[in-house]
């Protein structure tokens, strides 16, 4: 085909008015296939033995096997060491770019570039297509992982479209990649999706209507686009300096099969390059690559979803393709790639890949599946392990065969899937035991922990830092609510107070506590409390108060001392008294003390937070609500205190009333109140006072709030006393990117609604109040203990922010609410009006059911949701039917309940 005809076959010749109307398009390929037209390789022969142009004499010296980087890289070195040069091995002076680094395989690859060959530099490239609000949220999962684990990640995330002119006027430069970031090794796995998807094209299913109406060959021609991009811009670098590039091509090339025809292309293009002008790249053909972290609206991911939620999948609800193909595990693919990235092929350009075992279809896959979900399990009908000769024929020429059988990846696969929808365990009324699994009934069917899964399938448990093992999930310590039953966590100082802590606990309906861990042994204790019976209702509750502190403290020493002196005077009195039979028995400023075993620095991040952060387990259960407060705080809060707060935790229905409100310029105005039905919340803090945006901008941004929040955490002193964390710079930065990658519009579907990313959720955490009861209340503390400990600072108000912004964004999708661009369309209130009324202090929240997290599809039709959908996902209620709720109280609401509670009790 002459490059006129291709021009006009992919659209290509955009007129300027187009140009300006469209924010971004597909660009004109480069001067390279002019010259390719005439070329006899633009016969599209894959030329596989001609020599490569070889390497200097200064690259040629082979590394050491013990030097290279994987198992795979190692073992064929030795056979082939002249294929393994010093020049491409990985270690952590390597530079690494990744297209597609947040498709399963590039996320699982960066991972280990940097667990497993020390690389720290690695810079990131991601369209993040389809760009639908779901998908995007699950993505930030994975960028944050990355942001936090890789030291020296490229900041921001690169998200310009690889095969695609960025937005705005195009600039050669920023396609250039190669003199832009100075990369030692490309991996281009940016054209990878159709691997994780059915075999249907993306650009044929409902996803696909993502990239908008007019562009149906935009996928097919992104590919070998953002190919050629890369391989030009390594021929226009510096010869000795040129990267080592490594693609990931398709062992799916028949007939219909648009993904495996767009990898051949990239083969052609590549070996052209080759013979052209020298520019070496090796291809991996894989498989269909299966495994953790995959891709939401795939097939073979919402199938898994549908079916450890409900222990089938409803095939009328998920079409599941037929078609067979060859399935790879993504640590196996991992492996092999890394091995790849260090190969210096002598005489041809493309490695093909055999993933070894027999084909399956996604039905056939899921129908394993579900068997091995059972009790029963299916050795018979699925190999344990792989037929090593038949392998290592097919793979003879790269020494390399699978080490994850297909039963040991189906395993692995639904014990992700098993965390992802039981990511803290089932919750307290949910009993999980081997019988429900051996009845083959759907209705008996509950969703079990990974962990157990695994267990029941006799494999190995995991080490707390095995990432491949443990998919990302953090090991949480034993005392932590959010330790799924019978799951792995870690010890304690803690653990040998948890008894005493709830035996004391056992007669409080209400609990005032808090940490006194961090006071030096000879400190006075910073807050004078008091407990209290409350005798203003006929149900009388008891507020107690309770304090953690270090056993070696003077405090706890002069009262034990003194009261094993007082004991001995009197001999008729308890039996023998020691620092164990009194822990949890005696008082100091109103505290029951509880001691422990406390050396100073030695408590790790999960410890010091879990207290405030993840209490339940601490206490009896028949105490519902539990305040924590700072040590530092400026005021304690006496039992009158906790008792309003505690108050404030529960609403009652108001029918329609009229009411005098008075503005804030001291003018009074009669309003009808609306009718408002009952509300309870399961957590409360005080609203954050924000600072004044700056620049122009419309609300504080990230940096100021963490600014206004290191102030607080410092109790007024200089912040520039309080330098930054690594840490913290890294989270801040991150969530001031998030609104960015979650709201950006281009190629969004035109149905879907417009959900803006909104870090409005700030808070004041110097106390905090929760309901221990409610099973909403103990997710939402474990996500929010979750991510704090993820970044280990000392700033839980941001992350707070970001797991409110995130669980808004998936209650508004699941709902179906109204979205952002209706709403700019409603009159708007007057600012005043936020003040006098609370409506906007409490959040909704959707239910858990049992622990399970709710599973919200991402649009994959056009048309309004139907009633179906709507009502698949439900706002959490407590046991009478009550709504529950997230509560952040602004200060006007507080001083106005305040003197309505004073004026209540006057009466």
């Amino acid at each position: 085909m002459e490059v006129k005809k291709l021009d006009e076959a992919f659209n290509i010749g955009h007129t300027r008015k187009t140009n300006r109307r469209d924010k971004t398009h597909p660009p004109p390929y480069t001067s390279s296939i002019e010259t390719l037209s005439s070329h006899p390789y633009h016969s599209f022969h894959l030329d596989t033995t001609s020599d490569l142009p070889p390497l200097k004499d200064s690259d040629s010296l082979p590394a050491m096997p013990s030097d290279l980087c994987g198992i795979y890289a190692q073992k064929t070195s030795e056979q082939m060491p002249s294929s393994f040069p010093r020049k491409h091995t990985l270690t952590r002076k390597s530079i690494v770019l990744i297209t597609g680094i947040l498709n399963p395989l590039g996320f699982h690859l960066a991972v280990a570039l940097q667990e497993q060959c020390g690389v720290s530099k690695i810079i990131g490239m991601d369209a993040m297509l389809p760009n639908t609000i779901m998908f995007r949220l699950d993505s930030l999962r994975k960028i944050s992982i990355l942001t936090k684990d890789i030291p020296e990640l490229h900041q921001p995330l690169y998200t310009s479209f690889v095969g695609i002119i960025p937005k705005g006027k195009s600039n050669p430069k920023e396609l250039d990649i190669v003199s832009k970031y100075h990369p030692t090794h490309i991996i281009h796995l940016g054209s990878m999706e159709g691997s994780y998807d059915s075999a249907i094209p993306v650009a044929e299913s409902g996803t696909g209507k993502s990239y908008g109406k007019g562009r149906p060959l935009l996928e097919l021609r992104q590919t070998p686009i953002s190919m050629e991009q890369i391989l030009n811009s390594i021929k226009e670098s510096d010869e000795k300096k040129r990267p080592h590039l490594t693609y990931a091509s398709s062992t799916g090339k028949g007939e219909g099969n648009t993904f495996g025809s767009t990898k051949l292309m990239d083969e052609v293009i590549a070996n052209a390059y080759r013979n052209l002008y020298g520019v070496n790249s090796v291809g991996v053909r894989l498989g269909t690559v299966y495994g953790p972290w995959g891709k939401r609206g795939s097939q073979i991911y919402d199938a898994m979803e549908h079916l450890v939620r409900n222990g089938f999948v409803n095939e009328t609800e998920i079409k599941l393709d037929q078609d067979t193909k060859e399935w790879i595990y993504v640590k196996d693919a991992v492996d092999f790639l890394i091995g790849s990235m260090q190969f210096h092929p002598s005489q041809r350009g493309t490695i093909a890949l055999s993933s070894g075992g027999e084909k399956h279809s996604v039905k056939q896959l899921i129908d394993l599946a579900t068997e091995l979900l059972k009790d029963d399990t299916i050795h018979a009908k699925i190999p344990d392990t792989y037929d090593d000769d038949r392998i290592r024929r097919s793979n003879q020429s790269n020494n390399w065969y699978p080490s994850v059988s297909l039963q040991n990846g189906l395993i692995n696969t639904i014990a992700w899937h098993l965390d992802n929808t039981l990511p803290f365990g089932p919750s307290s009324s949910s009993t999980h035991s081997s019988e429900k699994h051996t009845d083959n009934s759907h209705s008996s069917y509950s969703p079990e922990t990974g962990y157990h899964f695994r267990n029941r399938k006799n494999q190995t448990h995991c080490d707390g830092d095995d990432f491949f093992c443990r998919h990302g999930m953090p090991v949480f310590p034993c005392v932590s609510e959010c330790v799924p039953d019978h799951d792995s966590c870690t010890p304690s100082l803690f653990d040998d107070v948890l008894s005493v802590s709830q035996k004391i606990t056992h007669d409080c309906n209400i609990l005032l506590y808090t940490s006194f861990l961090d006071l030096k042994d000879n400190e006075q204790l910073p807050l004078n409390s008091t407990s209290q019976i409350d005798e203003s209702s006929h149900h009388s509750k008891k507020v107690c108060n309770i304090a953690f502190i270090s056993k070696s403290h003077l405090v706890v020493s002069s009262l034990v001392n003194k009261t094993i002196a007082a004991a001995q005077e009197n001999p008729q009195g308890e039996g023998k008294l020691n620092y164990d039979s009194l822990n949890g028995k005696l008082e100091e400023m109103g505290w029951t003390l509880v001691w422990m075993d406390y050396e100073e620095n030695k408590l790790s991040h999960m410890d010091a937070n879990v207290l405030k952060l993840s209490p339940s387990k601490f206490f009896s259960s028949n105490v519902r609500h539990a305040m924590f407060v700072d040590s530092t705080y400026s005021a304690c809060p006496k039992a009158d205190d906790v008792l309003f707060l505690s108050r404030l935790m529960h609403r009652s229905a108001l029918k329609e009333r009229k009411v005098t409100i008075t503005k804030p310029d001291e003018t009074k105005l009669k309003v009808t109140m609306p009718e408002e039905t009952e509300k309870r919340a399961v957590f409360l803090a005080p609203a954050a006072k924000l600072p004044k945006p700056t620049h122009g901008k419309k609300k504080a941004s990230i940096s100021q709030m963490t600014e206004v929040f290191q102030l607080d955490n410092d109790s007024g002193s200089d912040t520039k006393k309080s330098e930054q964390t690594h840490s913290l710079i890294q989270q801040r930065d991150f969530y001031d990117r998030v609104h960015s990658y979650v709201d950006k519009d281009d190629f969004r579907p035109i149905i879907e609604p417009e959900y803006k990313f909104d870090m409005k959720h700030w808070i004041r955490s110097k106390w905090v109040l929760h309901d221990l009861r409610e099973e909403e209340g103990r997710d939402l503390r474990c996500e929010w203990y979750q991510e704090h400990s993820h970044w280990k600072n000392e700033l839980d108000q941001l992350s707070f922010g970001y797991v409110m912004a995130r669980r808004e964004v998936e209650r508004r999708f699941a709902r179906h609410e109204m979205d952002d661009r209706m709403i700019d369309e409603m009159p708007q209130e007057e600012e005043w009006v936020k003040h006098v009324l609370d409506k906007d202090d409490w959040t909704q929240l959707i239910a858990s059911k049992g622990g399970i997290k709710p599973f919200v599809r991402t649009i994959v039709d056009e048309g309004a949701p139907s009633s179906k959908d709507l009502d698949s996902v439900d706002l959490a209620k407590d046991q009478s039917g009550v709504e529950l709720f997230v509560r952040i109280v602004s200060e006007n609401i507080m001083i106005s309940e305040r003197k309505e509670w004073v004026s209540k009790k006057k009466k």
